[in-house]
């Protein structure tokens, strides 16, 4: 007997309904940091972040985090002031 199986996260409908939940229930701007999820860059979680103002914000999050990808100091910053080891240099 075949079992179907289940999807593991969300599909398409339901992050949305996440997201507008979230942000009712938490009354304020909400932040995204996407991954590279397949399910992140789908037109329709794009248009649905776009048509909720959030674009402007992801757009200059985005540029600024390519920016910071370069100024190792400052990620190890951030991550010393949250707790967290910076990572081990690697050698090329």
């Amino acid at each position: 007997m075949a079992v179907k199986c289940e999807p593991k996260g969300f599909l398409e409908p339901e992050l949305i309904r996440l997201l507008d939940a979230a942000h009712q229930r938490l009354r304020a701007p909400i932040v995204l940091i996407w991954d590279r999820l397949s399910l992140h860059r789908i037109p329709a979680i794009r248009s649905a972040i776009a048509a909720r103002t959030a674009g402007e914000l992801a757009a200059a999050v985005k540029n600024r985090l390519r920016r910071m990808r370069h100024r190792t100091r400052l990620v190890d910053g951030c991550l010393t002031g949250a707790g967290l080891s910076p990572p081990l240099p690697t050698r090329p």
